[in-house]
């Protein structure tokens, strides 16, 4: 009979580890989503936190941009047909996504940002015209994060017309309308 009890309180213990353990896994998980960041911080993907919307909706709370290392130096892409883009944060995925349906050349900003891959992160896109805007604002005009081609224009995924779309000097914050043939800075960004 005692042999019975032993196995029977050995086996409770057992019960009780296994659901510690399956809670402490659940609250790391949780801790996780919770984990915030200030603007500036590193990202998971070891670029820079340029944008906090406050909570957590649509899948996303932050904005961060790629590592100075991505940046390149591209054609916005083709001239031609409009992709229906906007200009508005968060619709920086979609401009990318539209545009690769459009013209899936290797060689735009749109399909540049969308095959790169940082930290085993994939998720990057090319930012929309407020996007763009905001990265300028937090960081680059208050001297945090590195941007290689200062005295250029960069990319924004959002378009103007058949022959341009919008770019945004980084000397001076001036938007604009660029035409879609010129090399302009690209930086790469993703929603977490």
């Amino acid at each position: 009979m005692r042999t019975g009890k032993i196995l029977m309180a050995t086996a409770l213990v057992l019960v009780a580890l296994f659901v510690s353990g399956c809670a402490t896994a659940g609250e790391a998980g949780v801790a996780a989503k919770e984990k915030t960041y200030a603007i500036g911080d590193p990202g998971p993907a070891r670029g820079v936190v340029f944008y906090d919307k406050g909570e957590f909706s649509d899948g996303w709370r932050y904005l961060e941009m790629a590592p100075d290392t991505t940046e390149r130096l591209l054609p916005w892409g083709f001239q031609g047909s409009l992709a229906s883009t906007r200009t508005t944060v968060g619709t920086g995925r979609t401009n990318t996504d539209a545009l690769l349906i459009d013209s899936p050349d290797r060689g735009t900003a749109a399909s540049y940002c969308a095959q790169l891959v940082v930290q085993e992160f994939s998720d990057w896109f090319l930012p929309s015209k407020d996007e763009l805007d905001l990265l300028y604002k937090s960081l680059a005009r208050n001297g945090t994060g590195t941007f290689l081609r200062e005295g250029y224009g960069y990319w924004s995924s959002s378009e103007y017309d058949e022959r341009r779309s919008w770019g945004q000097g980084f000397s001076n914050g001036v938007q604009g309308r660029v035409e879609k043939t010129e090399l302009l800075a690209v930086r790469a960004i993703r929603a977490f």
